[in-house]
């Protein structure tokens, strides 16, 4: 390999444990405008790398720890999506009780 092959994968494999650490700590902070920003360029910049299969296949302990933080990160965000749909179902439940009876009041 020579010295410009190694510079180009010595940047790759920084730039992939950058963005596996930065999707972490985006969750971590509930930074999902964050997370949402990095999954784009995440998706981005894996489709130049497609472009470099030689550079992909040496990459291969960086990406598999790339992947496995993106669905780690992505399975906190479902849950956490979740969590916030109950919530609003149970205040949109609420706030309908109230205002009912709210209008029940009204009659007497």
């Amino acid at each position: 390999m020579g010295h410009s092959e190694h510079d180009v994968l010595a940047r790759w494999r920084c730039e992939l444990n950058q963005l596996a650490q930065r999707l972490r700590d985006s969750a971590d902070a509930a930074d999902w405008q964050q997370v949402q920003q990095l999954d784009s360029l995440l998706a981005q910049r894996l489709i130049l790398l497609r472009q470099h299969p030689a550079v992909k296949g040496q990459l291969a302990t960086e990406l598999a720890r790339l992947q496995a933080q993106h669905h780690s990160v992505m399975v906190s965000m479902r849950e956490v999506r979740r969590v916030l749909e109950q919530e609003m179902a149970r205040f949109n439940a609420q706030r309908e009780g109230l205002r009912v009876y709210e209008e029940s009041r009204e009659w007497l």
